[in-house]
C-alpha cells in the first residue's frame, strides 16, 4: 500500500474524533501481542504507539533531508522505529542506523520493528540523551497512553517516573567506534538543545527534527549557529515544528 493512505487515514481518523481511541485500543493490544498491520515500500510497522501520526512526522523529516545508501545516521529518540526502519532500508547494507530510545515499552516495540523487517544494520540502545553521563528521571504519561516520554517536565498525577540512564551523543559513538556521522534525526521532547551540548567531538553532517516552543527553538538555532551550522525550521503549531540543519564545514 501506499505511505501516503496511512497518512489520509490517521487524518480521517482525527476529523472523526477516532484516532485515540483506536490507538489506545491498538497499544494496549501491542504491548503484548505486536498487530503488524501497517505496509508500505517494503516496510512492516505495529498499529498502536501514535504510529500513525509518527508516519506523517517522518515524511515531515524527508522533506528536508533523506538518509541516502552508505550514510551513518543516528535516530535520538527513536520511539517505536518507524524513522528507524525507513532510514535503515534507505542506508541499506553499506549504511548503519543507531537507534536510541529510553522508554521501556517503546524500546520493546522498536526492537519488534526492527526483527520484523530483518534489519541487520541497526544498533538499538535503551538510553535517554542529554549532555551529562549518569541517570536521570523519565516521565512517562499515563494519559491517553504509556508511549509519550520526557526528562524535562515535573512529574504529576499523570505520569509514572522511571529512573534510566542518560548519556551523551559523543559518548554513544566512542563506544561504537563511529568517527563521522552523516544525519542525526533529533526527536527528544524538548531535550534537543541538551542533546546538541552534549556533541563536543562529533558533529553530524545534517541534523533534523522536532522543535518545542518558540523559546527554545531561538536558543536551539543559537548554539547550533555557534557550532557552525545553518538552520531553517518549518511550524505545524505555535509552540511545535520540524528544524532543519547543515554543518558549513
Amino acid at each position: 500500500m501506499d505511505k501516503r493512505v496511512y497518512i489520509h487515514l490517521r487524518r480521517f481518523l482525527t476529523r472523526m474524533h477516532m484516532h485515540a481511541h483506536l490507538d489506545r485500543f491498538f497499544t494496549k493490544i501491542s504491548k503484548f501481542v505486536p498487530i503488524p498491520l501497517i505496509a508500505y515500500n517494503n516496510i512492516r510497522l505495529s498499529l498502536g504507539f501514535y504510529t500513525l501520526v509518527v508516519i506523517e512526522d517522518v515524511e515531515s523529516y524527508h522533506r528536508f533531508i533523506r538518509p541516502q545508501r552508505g550514510w551513518f545516521v543516528i535516530d535520538a529518540g527513536a520511539h517505536v522505529g518507524v524513522y528507524t526502519v525507513e532510514a535503515a532500508k534507505l542506508v541499506g547494507d553499506e549504511g548503519e542506523v543507531v537507534a536510541i530510545e529510553p522508554d521501556p515499552d517503546n524500546f520493546k516495540m522498536l526492537k519488534f520493528h526492527i526483527a520484523l523487517n530483518k534489519l541487520k544494520n541497526v544498533h538499538p540502545l535503551r538510553l535517554a540523551l542529554g549532555s551529562r553521563l549518569g541517570y536521570t528521571k523519565l516521565l512517562r504519561y499515563i494519559t491517553p497512553h504509556n508511549v509519550i516520554s520526557d526528562i524535562l517536565n515535573i512529574a504529576d498525577n499523570n505520569t509514572h517516573v522511571t529512573i534510566v540512564p542518560i548519556t551523551t551523543i559523543d559518548y554513544v559513538c566512542e563506544k561504537l567506534a563511529l568517527k563521522d556521522v552523516d544525519l542525526m534525526k533529533l526527536d527528544v521532547e524538548g531535550s534537543e538543545l541538551e542533546v546538541i551540548q552534549g556533541m563536543q567531538r562529533v558533529l553530524p553532517q545534517y541534523i533534523v527534527g522536532e522543535w518545542h516552543g518558540t523559546a527554545r527553538l531561538h536558543k536551539l538555532r543559537a548554539f547550533l549557529q555557534e557550532k557552525g551550522y545553518r538552520t531553517v525550521y518549518s511550524s505545524s503549531t505555535q509552540n511545535l515544528g520540524v528544524f532543519y540543519a547543515r554543518h558549513t564545514r
